[in-house]
């Protein structure tokens, strides 16, 4: 499930699903504009799967927490996309999903 907004500390972040995004991402977080952007497809036009949208859309308030708790790892994508997957994981299982 993908809301229309997110709260990340004391920043309210407005989210856009987009056919397409900036540099053929999945997800992106502008900081400036509080907006976290998913695609709903790649950059060969193939549909991203509700799974792969849930978990970008994941990925980039990972980041946003990061950066809201001004921690080093807000930059690093391995540490992101793990913790970000993981969340998903267990999001999906609270759901009742695989």
């Amino acid at each position: 499930m993908i809301p229309a907004s997110v709260k990340i500390g004391q920043t309210t972040y407005k989210v856009e699903v987009l056919d397409h995004i900036q540099k053929n991402y999945l997800g992106y977080i502008d900081y400036n504009k509080k907006t976290i952007q998913v695609a709903k497809y790649r950059f060969d036009d193939t549909e991203v799967s509700p799974k792969d949208l849930e978990h970008a859309f994941w990925h980039e308030v990972t980041h946003g927490i990061l950066k809201d708790m001004n921690h080093k790892l807000e930059s690093n994508e391995s540490f992101v996309d793990s913790f970000s997957l993981r969340t998903t994981q267990i999001l999906r299982s609270m759901r009742g999903e695989k």
